[in-house]
């Protein structure tokens, strides 16, 4: 595999997932890789605890008001969940009018 395209980890304290991102961008690192902080955001489901130490990664953190898409889909904890189908419905449509709308030849298309 020459890349890894998303990853989620749910981890149960911040320090421990600072701990998983240390050990994510040292094994990338031996493949010649990194972790594209620009990309990514941390996300507590539950208010960080005291001893949970602080964000030591260059990883944004994430409001429970704040969205995020993750694989093309926005989510977040106040995302209401009921319209995404047809959102989803409605650019797979913008996206199929797009291909049979082109100039491309049957194969290509």
């Amino acid at each position: 595999m020459y890349y890894v395209d998303d990853v989620v980890i749910y981890i149960k304290s911040a320090g421990d997932l600072d701990i998983a991102l240390a050990d994510i961008e040292k094994d990338a690192a031996d493949f010649r890789c990194k972790l594209n902080t620009r990309k990514s955001a941390r996300f507590h489901i539950r208010q960080p605890q005291a001893n949970d130490g602080e964000n030591t990664s260059n990883v944004p953190t994430i409001t429970l008001r704040e969205t995020y898409k993750y694989l093309g889909i926005e989510k977040g904890q106040t995302i209401d969940h009921s319209g995404m189908w047809e959102k989803v419905e409605e650019a797979i449509l913008e996206k199929t009018v797009l291909i049979f709308s082109s100039h491309l030849t049957f194969r290509q298309k």
